[in-house]
């Protein structure tokens, strides 16, 4: 097999910045909550606005942080489940929790959460709907 040539690795390096700039896009603006965090210790290595307003915190104030350590799972349990299921299945899907915010306020999700395996540097991308207004809807 030939050698790309510094011209092919030049338009494939751009073609990967074309498509990271469109995925970074998606991440920023989409309304679900997304983290994306380290399966080894939990810490947080990115989240997006939506998650950041909804739970009060400044992005800066999350990434780098433990969510157990900020105080942001009502019941430790839930999060535990969610391990335990990722474990087992790979995925949560559609998982129910409550959550607390900066504030202490209730913040109902409804959460999906996947591995994305690396053998560099394995995430774990989570992925919420709020549906604290719904549950006192019907509540």
């Amino acid at each position: 097999m030939a050698k790309p040539t510094a011209a092919e690795i030049e338009e494939r390096l751009a073609q990967l910045e074309r498509e990271n700039r469109r995925y970074r896009k998606a991440f920023a603006s989409s309304t679900s909550l997304i983290l994306i965090a380290a399966p080894k210790d939990g810490r947080i290595v990115d989240v997006n606005e939506t998650l950041a307003a909804a739970t009060g915190y400044s992005r800066e104030e999350l990434v780098g942080r433990i969510t157990t350590d900020l105080g942001l799972w009502k019941q430790v349990e839930d999060r535990n489940q969610v391990l335990a299921t990722l474990r087992r299945d790979g995925v949560v899907r559609d998982l129910e929790v409550e959550m607390r915010t900066k504030a202490g306020n209730r913040l109902d999700l409804r959460l999906s959460v996947e591995m994305v395996p690396d053998p560099d540097e394995p995430v774990l991308i989570g992925i919420g709907r709020d549906v604290t207004q719904h549950n006192r809807t019907i509540s």
